[in-house]
């Protein structure tokens, strides 16, 4: 998973996979994608979850995640920002 930036939920039950390399849609839930991946994905949206070793930085501001990669994504919300924060401080 160290290559995956993020995943997301899409429509029709498939699950958006973000990696460094290449981008993939697959059938099947968030909840089960996440259980697939570590500790450091966290969620960062109702429907996203983000690897946070790859982040470079976070603009709450504009609500845009930065990864090392010049990857940019905008699936965070305020109503994560506790957890986020919680594990960016660990």
């Amino acid at each position: 998973p160290q290559n995956v930036l993020y995943i997301c939920k899409t429509e029709k039950r498939k699950v958006f996979i973000k990696t460094t390399d290449e981008d993939y849609e697959i059938l099947g839930s968030l909840t089960e994608m996440k259980s697939l991946l570590g500790d450091d994905f966290i969620q960062t949206h109702k429907s996203c979850y983000v690897n946070m070793k790859r982040v470079r930085k976070i603009d709450w501001g504009s609500n845009i995640i930065y990864f090392d990669n010049q990857v940019m994504c905008d699936l965070i919300s305020e109503h994560y920002k506790d957890e986020v924060e919680g594990y960016e401080n660990n």
